[in-house]
């Protein structure tokens, strides 16, 4: 069970009226959905995190606990499905994860760090060579839509 002190919680909605409470807590996530709960064990830290306009996908973002001293900036990366309450992705993005977006029209992420990563939304691969999505394209567009609470946090933002 988590401490409710030190931690950062959020909810989302998987559907129109169906809630989810999530707690983070260092490395670990819990998400409680009606009757369902679930605890995931991060490989990282939480830095930030963005939830998907369809509220079906969240991924999370960090420095991992302990640091490596051949490559400090190490990041972690989970992409979670809240739909099916499980990991798509968990791995290492490479270096400085500083934001994600989910792209307009794609089933598709993009983590931003020195050279954008995107991943396939349904199955957590990462989307390489002229397959990834080209940020710096005019016809680029991030998905848009009302805000609602808990969609992002980010550690370090002013």
């Amino acid at each position: 069970m988590l401490a409710p002190l030190g931690s950062i919680g959020f909810a989302a909605c998987a559907q129109a009226s169906e809630k989810f409470n999530v707690t983070l807590e260092g490395s670990r996530l819990r998400v409680d959905q009606g009757e369902l709960a679930k605890s995931f064990q991060l490989k990282h830290l939480v830095d930030g995190y963005e939830v998907d306009c369809d509220k079906r996908y969240l991924v999370v973002w960090g420095k991992t606990e302990k640091i490596n001293p051949s490559n400090p900036q190490d990041t972690g990366v989970s992409l979670i499905n809240l739909t099916d309450m499980r990991f798509v992705y968990q791995g290492f993005g490479g270096k400085n994860v500083y934001d994600a977006e989910y792209v307009d029209g794609r089933r598709a992420l993009v983590v931003f760090e020195d050279v954008p990563l995107t991943f396939d939304l349904a199955s957590g691969k990462k989307i390489q060579g002229a397959d990834a999505v080209d940020v710096d394209s005019p016809s680029y567009k991030k998905e848009q839509c009302p805000d609602f609470k808990f969609r992002s946090y980010r550690k370090y933002s002013g």
